[in-house]
């Protein structure tokens, strides 16, 4: 059914640096110029005109969340200028087969631009992770990489990791709140932040004088699994933004693979996750987000059961291996035409 490309061809393209911006919107341009139309588009009209099964799969809220980036009294502008945008979002979410994504939330978006119902095809597949085994070799060596901060082998201190991007999205604020009534209370809670990005600098500066918070900076794969061995909880401090309340980090499947209960500040899918499987908490406030911690400090016992609940939530919903092998199968059916509605 599939014929694999001799060569693979790289387009270059300005680089940008921030999820929204005026460079990323240039360099999406300038890809874009590459194709005949827009890339979408040109491949909805080459599967139609070969009467070809399409699958769209939506992924970035896009033009919505670039309209919703600008002040209110300025979006009616920002919808005029986005309307070419606009109009081949439909274009291509009206003329798909099925429409898929990360989340149901999300296929519903999609819906809302094809202006349809669910027709039994669309279907959603969470993100999911791939649980790297690593050689004691490896593991080793990143054990030792980690003994350069103190706290780490500390067995007395309570590791709460944030392992991603960070950028303006992350509330990083919260954290520091939290960090801080924790340190008033005696708590040896230490909060592992790893990761770069254009908000990096700035929230180091405002947490320099915080001591139980940690900025590691970027770090391999195998440094974060050996961190993920060693804490406690994991943290999922994003903004409750809509295209965040419809998706799902790609961290969720990280921590709960390593059986990490998570608390996290968006609601959503990420919620209903953590709810629905009982493998973490929702937190709204500085004091919310430090009792919680509190509560999984003074008592292991309730540690260890949502630890457990994260593996068995990981090994059912988020597992590679589970969910490549139901989309490849939701391909090769739909091309059959016998593919029946699937939402998680």
């Amino acid at each position: 059914m599939f014929q694999l490309l001799e060569t693979i061809k790289l387009l270059h393209a300005p680089a940008y640096f921030k999820h929204i911006s005026i460079k990323r919107l240039y360099n999406h341009y300038v890809l874009g110029q590459k194709f005949k139309q827009q890339a979408a588009k040109e491949v909805v009209i080459f599967a139609k005109a070969n009467k070809i099964p399409l699958i769209i799969d939506a992924r970035d809220m896009w033009p919505d969340i670039l309209i919703e980036a600008v002040p209110k009294l300025l979006r009616g502008i920002a919808k005029l200028m986005m309307y070419p945008m606009i109009q081949n979002t439909k274009f291509v979410y009206k003329n798909a087969t099925a429409i898929t994504a990360i989340t149901w939330a999300f296929v519903e978006w999609g819906l809302k631009y094809a202006d349809r119902k669910a027709n039994g095809l669309d279907s959603s597949y969470f993100l999911s992770y791939k649980k790297n085994n690593y050689s004691e070799e490896l593991l080793s060596k990143a054990q030792k990489d980690w003994s350069e901060l103190a706290v780490f082998n500390d067995k007395s201190k309570f590791l709460i990791c944030l392992v991603g991007g960070i950028t303006k999205t992350v509330r990083l604020d919260l954290i520091f709140e939290c960090a801080e009534i924790l340190q008033q209370k005696n708590i040896p809670a230490e909060f592992i932040i790893c990761g770069t990005g254009d908000a990096l600098e700035k929230y180091i500066k405002d947490g320099e004088n915080i001591t139980n918070v940690h900025f590691m900076g970027w770090i391999t794969a195998v440094q974060i699994q050996t961190l993920l061995n060693r804490a406690a909880l994991g943290l999922l401090p994003y903004e409750s933004r809509n295209d965040f309340l419809m998706s799902i980090p790609n961290k969720v499947g990280e921590y709960l693979a390593a059986g990490l209960p998570i608390i996290s500040t968006t609601k959503g899918s990420v919620e209903k996750i953590l709810n629905q499987y009982e493998c973490g908490n929702t937190v709204d406030s500085p004091e919310n987000f430090a009792n919680t911690i509190l509560e999984y400090y003074q008592s292991p016992e309730k540690r260890d059961q949502i630890s457990t609940n994260a593996r068995k939530t990981y090994k059912s919903i988020l597992d590679s291996r589970v969910i490549y092998n139901e989309f490849a199968e939701f391909v090769i059916d739909l091309q059959k035409n016998k593919y029946q509605h699937k939402q998680p």
